[in-house]
Formats: structure tokens, sequence, C-alpha cells
């Protein structure tokens, strides 16, 4: 499972034992699944899915910002 934090100049919300994070990449939509590679994406204006343990989704709309993942452990600056 994924954990996650987004991060904004005024908040930050963490979110724990994620499924899959969907994101509005730079180049397209990308999907994070556990075990992913250590990575580093731009992203464009869109909306991020954060799909909880139970198959339920969470969504945040974003301007852009930047995703980095590892070891399970993403953060997402705004």
């Amino acid at each position: 499972m994924l954990d996650c934090k987004i991060i904004s100049p005024t908040k930050a919300k963490f979110f724990k034992e994620l499924k899959s994070i969907t994101l509005p990449a730079w180049h397209g939509q990308a999907q994070i699944l556990p075990s992913h590679a250590e990575a580093f994406i731009l992203l464009k204006k869109g909306q991020i899915a954060l799909e909880l343990a139970d198959g339920s989704k969470k969504f945040v709309e974003i301007q852009k910002g930047g995703f980095y993942i590892k070891d399970d452990q993403a953060v997402i600056v705004l």
C-alpha cells in the first residue's frame, strides 16, 4: 500500500494505505501502484485520484505541482 502527503503553502493532507494514485502528469495521465520505482513527475492542472484500501476514491483538484515517490511514500508539492 502507498502513503501520500499533499503539501501546499497553506496546508497539508495525509493519506495512508492507498491502492493507487492517478496523476495529471505533464505528458498525460500517470497511475502509481505499490512498489513503483523511484520517480519525480511534473504535474499540470487537473485532478488527482486517490484509491483507498476499501476501493473508494478521493479526488483533489490541482493547478500544477510536482510528485515524488520512493519506497511507497509519495509526496505531492503544490
